[in-house]
C-alpha cells in the first residue's frame, strides 16, 4: 500500500486493484483467511482512490476515446473485479451467513463499479450535448447493462434474489426512460434542437425490454408474488401507450403549436382504444393461462379506461359521438360481465382442485 501512494492517483488505483486479486488469489490457494480478510480490508480503499479518479473527468479536457489515462485505469480495475468474481464463485457454499453478507455486498459494489466506469465515460464524451439526449442516453445504456447481467446470470453466478432485483430496476428504468425521456425528446425534435433521427435511437430500449417480457421473465423465478404480475403489466401499459401517443406526435405535428390539439384528439379518441385493447389482452391472457392476477389487471384498466371515458371524454364530443361511446360502454360492459363469470368459474374450479388435492394427501396420510 505504502509503495502505491509514491504514484499518481490512477497508478495508486491500478496497484491496489491488482494488489487486492492477489490477496484473494492467495487466499484462495493457502486457505489461511488473513489474507480474505486483507482484502475486505484492501477493497473499499480500491473503491475509494477509482472515484477520486474519475472526479478528473471534471478538470481534464479533451480525453481521447477509451484510450485516456481515467478510463485505461477503469479497465484495469474492472479486470481484476472479474478476476475476484471468477475467485469467489464457487467459493459460497463453504461460507457462513457472515462471509456471505460480505461476499454480496462484494458483488453489489463490483457490479456497481463497472456500471459507473463505463457509464462516465459515455457521459464525458456527450457533455456537450443537450440535456435531453445525455438523460436518454444514461438511461438507456442503465437498461442494456443490466439487460446483459440478466443473460450472463448464469456464467455470471448471479443468485435468484439478485436476478430478482435487477428484473424490477430493469423494469423501473424503462418505465422512468419512457415517462420522462420520451417526453423530453419529443419536446426537443419539435423545437427543432434535437435531430429527428435520435428518436429511433432512443427505440432502442424497446429490444431488451422485448426479450425481457417475451423470454427472459418465463425463465426466472421472478413471478413469486403477484405484485410482479402488476408491476409488468404496468411496464406494459405505460410502454405501449408512451410509445404511440409520442410517436404519433413526433409524425403528424411539426411545431409545438400544431402538437396540442394532436395530444387531445389522441387523448379522447386513440387511448381508451389503446387501454381497452390491452385490457382484453391481460384478461385473455390470464383465462388462457390459468393466471387469474393477470385477468384481474385487465378488469382494473377496464375500468380506469371507462372513468376516463365518461368523466372526462365524452364532455369533449359532440352529442352523436357521445350516443356512440354509450353504446360502446354497454358492449364492454356486456362482454366484461361475461369474461368475470368465466374468470369466478375458473378461480373456483382451482379452488376446488386444490381442495380436493388436500383431502386426497390427508387420507393419504392417515
Amino acid at each position: 500500500m505504502a509503495f502505491a501512494l509514491q504514484f499518481k492517483t490512477n497508478l495508486i488505483t491500478s496497484v491496489w486493484a491488482v494488489e487486492a486479486t492477489l490477496l484473494l488469489f492467495i487466499w484462495k490457494k493457502t486457505g489461511f483467511n488473513i489474507f480474505k480478510i486483507c482484502f475486505y480490508v484492501l477493497f473499499p480503499l480500491v473503491i475509494l482512490v477509482q472515484m477520486i479518479t474519475w472526479t478528473e473527468y471534471l478538470t481534464l479536457k479533451q480525453l481521447s476515446v477509451v484510450f485516456n489515462p481515467v478510463f485505461l485505469t477503469s479497465l484495469v480495475t474492472i479486470f481484476t473485479i472479474f478476476i475476484n468474481l471468477y475467485l469467489l464463485k464457487k467459493q459460497k457454499e463453504n461460507d457462513s451467513a457472515g462471509t456471505i453478507f460480505f461476499e454480496n455486498l462484494f458483488i453489489v459494489l463490483s457490479y456497481g463499479i463497472i456500471y459507473m466506469a463505463i457509464l462516465f465515460e459515455i457521459l464525458y464524451h456527450i457533455s456537450d450535448l443537450q440535456l435531453p439526449v445525455i438523460i436518454s442516453t444514461g438511461l438507456l445504456f442503465s437498461i442494456y447493462y443490466l439487460f446483459i447481467l440478466l443473460l450472463l446470470r448464469k456464467p455470471l453466478n448471479i443468485t435468484r434474489a439478485f436476478e430478482t432485483g435487477f428484473i424490477y430496476l430493469f423494469l423501473f428504468l424503462v418505465i422512468v426512460h419512457t415517462f420522462l425521456s420520451s417526453s423530453m425528446i419529443t419536446d426537443g425534435i419539435l423545437k427543432k434542437e434535437i435531430s429527428g433521427s435520435y428518436y429511433f435511437f432512443y427505440l432502442l430500449y424497446l429490444i431488451p425490454f422485448i426479450a425481457i417480457i417475451w423470454k427472459l421473465i418465463s425463465s426466472t423465478h421472478f413471478f413469486t408474488n403477484n405484485i410482479a404480475y402488476w408491476y409488468v403489466s404496468l411496464a406494459i401499459v405505460m410502454v405501449v401507450s408512451s410509445e404511440l401517443f409520442h410517436g404519433y406526435i413526433v409524425m403528424n405535428a411539426e411545431n409545438r403549436e400544431q402538437s396540442y390539439p394532436l395530444k387531445e384528439h389522441f387523448s379522447i379518441l386513440y387511448l381508451p382504444i389503446i387501454w381497452a385493447i390491452l385490457a382484453s389482452t391481460f384478461i385473455y391472457t390470464g383465462l388462457k393461462r390459468n393466471i387469474p392476477e393477470l385477468s384481474k389487471i385487465g378488469f382494473v384498466l377496464v375500468g380506469i379506461m371507462i372513468i376516463k371515458l365518461y368523466a372526462y371524454d365524452v364532455w369533449q364530443m359532440d352529442n352523436v359521438s357521445r350516443i356512440i361511446a354509450f353504446i360502446i360502454l354497454g358492449v364492454i360492459l356486456l362482454l366484461s360481465s361475461f369474461l368475470f363469470q368465466r374468470l369466478k368459474n375458473m378461480i373456483k374450479n382451482l379452488v376446488d382442485h386444490k381442495n380436493e388435492s388436500n383431502i386426497n394427501k390427508n387420507s393419504e396420510s392417515q
